[in-house]
């Protein structure tokens, strides 16, 4: 669905985002992206501010995909393997963002204020 972002570029969101499934695909992902940013959103299906965040989400990666961060998402109730993984990285709170450079999160954004999360992504991509 084209949407526009922040800054009022036509985008197709519903490219923004991609999911993860597994450990072994976030790992894959973060070797893959090696020296990108990579955003991760760790979130519950029961979660309603994850849900209200949703479309902001999209809209921040589309914006920041250009500029070179990647965008993901991890539903921690999908499956036994999401849910280990989200407490193998203490995920306490959802919605939570994972910052990563490499395979180390270099900082994480809890909560649904958007521009806290823009902030983070423009200050890690200045980086």
């Amino acid at each position: 669905m084209l949407k526009r972002t922040l800054s009022g570029k036509v985008i197709n969101d519903a490219e923004a985002v991609l999911q993860v499934h597994s450990a072994q695909e976030l790992k894959d992902i973060l070797q893959r992206h090696d020296g990108k940013l990579v955003v991760l959103m760790c979130k519950a299906a029961s979660c309603r501010p994850c849900k209200m965040f949703a479309r902001k989400y999209q809209r921040i990666a589309a914006e920041f995909t250009s500029k070179g961060a990647v965008f993901f998402e991890i539903l921690g109730d999908e499956s036994a393997d999401t849910r280990k993984l989200m407490v193998s990285m203490q995920i306490r709170v959802t919605p939570t963002f994972c910052l990563f450079r490499g395979t180390e999160v270099v900082q994480t954004v809890t909560g649904v204020n958007s521009e806290n999360l823009q902030n983070a992504v423009k200050d890690q991509l200045a980086v």
